[in-house]
């Protein structure tokens, strides 16, 4: 039996159609390896600077959290009282309100009339 022969145009184009597609394979992977190389590159710089904007507000909060404290300490109040001439005083009788909290042994101790009253100063009991 013989084998087919082919020609030597046909199969030299054979081997530089398998060239060129080897070649075009390997420039497709220097292709993707250098988009994701960039791509990587770039997010780097953006964790850089997300983590520095971070840092910032960090220490902005820091900063925050001392001058509050400072704020509420009492220097800061009283001073704050004497600049604008506050005249601070106790509550008035009126103003001031109490409420107990019983045992259900002393609630049952304790008739509903006197529960259900509220005391205001110079008025007597008012009856709710």
């Amino acid at each position: 039996m013989r084998t087919p022969q082919h020609s030597p145009v046909s199969g030299k184009l054979a081997m530089v159609g398998k060239f060129l597609f080897a070649a075009a394979a390997v420039a497709a992977l220097l292709n993707v390896y250098i988009y994701l190389n960039q791509k990587i590159a770039e997010t780097q710089r953006q964790i850089r600077k997300t983590e520095r904007v971070l840092h910032e507000t960090e220490r902005e909060i820091a900063q925050l959290r001392i001058q509050r404290e400072q704020l509420m300490a009492w220097p800061h109040i009283k001073n704050m009282i004497a600049r604008f001439d506050l005249k601070l005083h106790g509550p008035n009788p009126g103003q001031v309100a109490t409420m107990s909290i019983l045992t259900p042994d002393q609630a049952a101790r304790i008739p509903l009339e006197s529960v259900a009253a509220v005391r205001t100063p110079g008025s007597g009991v008012i009856r709710n």
